[in-house]
């Protein structure tokens, strides 16, 4: 759906809901099941990571108090260094206020460095629908990537996405 709302029939569709995430070749209206990727990491597993992360500071609060500190607070950082000193404050239904400052782009940092065993990031499931393609039309889906789903609304997950893409494919794509 979300490459048709873009005006596309044909493309990569990278999904990332609060419950899926999944890449999906679509060549004209229909789905190259054989060549779809699914993560085992959506936004749901962010508002439980960053839970356990306030968690492990203190702080035990409601779940939808938690994804909305996730929805307005954390980012995907571009540059992790830079980053790294960056805080800022979050008033609970209490009053109180807690500090979010690495938690902002280390929860989200799950959807490119996902932990366990096997599992890949985003980009490199982008990566691996397009090479499951056929050759001779990977040029064709690297220009058409789409990304919908709430998780994909963060700050710098775009770029991100797009940095990482450009790094894994090769020179000649344009991403």
């Amino acid at each position: 759906m979300s490459l048709y709302a873009s005006g596309r029939t044909t493309g990569i569709s990278v999904d990332v809901g609060d419950g899926a995430c999944h890449s999906v070749p679509i060549y004209e209206g229909n789905a190259f099941s054989h060549n779809i990727v699914k993560f085992d990491v959506s936004g749901g597993d962010l508002t439980t990571y960053l839970m356990k992360m306030l968690k492990e500071r203190g702080y035990e609060m409601d779940r939808r108090v938690a994804m909305e500190m996730k929805e307005k607070l954390c980012y995907v950082a571009l540059d992790l260094d830079k980053d790294m000193g960056l805080e800022r404050g979050y008033e609970l239904p209490d009053g109180q206020v807690v500090t979010l400052g690495r938690e902002r782009f280390l929860c989200p940092e799950l959807l490119f460095h996902p932990s366990g065993n096997g599992q890949i990031g985003i980009p490199e499931g982008v990566y691996s629908s397009i090479r499951r393609c056929d050759p001779d039309t990977r040029r064709f889906w690297y220009g058409n990537i789409v990304l919908s789903g709430g998780t994909t609304m963060f700050n710098g997950f775009a770029e991100r996405v797009e940095k990482e893409l450009v790094y894994l494919s090769p020179s000649a794509m344009k991403v």
